[in-house]
């Protein structure tokens, strides 16, 4: 058992890794080649299709945990998911009053920031099970 753990985790960062690479390398081409919108629909689909493999693997690895570390993900993607959501709400209020700069909260920057919101609540919670 102790194997398909290890297994399903590795699995799991490789896909996060792939994932990210497939982001970052379709945000830049999107943002600084001339393509034309079938292309660029096109290619903007490649991160979707990773990111649906990444979850897929992720969602494996957790079933494959103890209770307890369930509940640390659990708790984590629920405190990730809070936060992003106030931060669009925040943003989205913001934009209304013609205040946002789009240079420090555009659509790119808000996938990074979805992720530091989440390992803070990963944290939060591996601190409050002492695991």
């Amino acid at each position: 058992m102790n194997n398909v753990k290890q297994y399903l985790g590795k699995r799991s960062t490789i896909s996060a890794l792939v994932w990210g690479a497939t982001y970052i390398t379709v945000a830049y081409v999107l943002k600084h080649a001339g393509l034309s919108k079938p292309i660029g629909i096109t290619i903007a689909i490649l991160p979707v299709i990773t990111f649906v493999f990444f979850i897929y693997t992720y969602i494996k690895s957790i079933s494959a945990m103890d209770e307890v570390r369930q509940r640390i993900q659990l708790e984590a993607a629920v405190i990730g998911f809070s936060l992003s959501l106030l931060l669009l709400i925040i943003l989205f209020l913001l934009s209304m009053c013609d205040v946002s700069d789009f240079d420090w909260f555009g659509y790119p920057q808000l996938v990074c920031y979805c992720m530091l919101f989440y390992y803070i609540g990963y944290f939060i919670s591996k601190r409050k099970y002492a695991a």
